[in-house]
């Protein structure tokens, strides 16, 4: 009878641990998930910034390129105006 309780105190014991092990395990996939998450945030957010910065500088490009236009259109109009009078 002895030896029984034993037994079952022994399983018992090995279920708990077993437990135990399993929630370790749980938890830890969770943190890694977690980690997994937060990288994909920070590497879209990043790619959201690069695509900002991007635009940003072509706009300024676009820009650049019309005062140059209006530029040379105001200095071909000058000339052509001396050449009338």
């Amino acid at each position: 009878m002895l030896l029984s309780m034993q037994r079952k105190q022994q399983l018992e014991e090995q279920k708990e641990q077993k437990e135990y092990e399993a929630q370790q395990k749980r938890e830890m996939e969770k943190l890694k998930e977690e980690e997994r998450a937060r990288k994909k945030e920070e590497e879209k957010a990043r790619r959201a910034a690069i695509l900002e910065q991007f635009k940003l500088k072509k706009a300024i490009e676009e820009a650049e390129r019309e005062v140059r236009r209006m530029q040379f259109i105001s200095r071909t109009h000058k000339t052509f105006e001396k050449e009338l009078y």
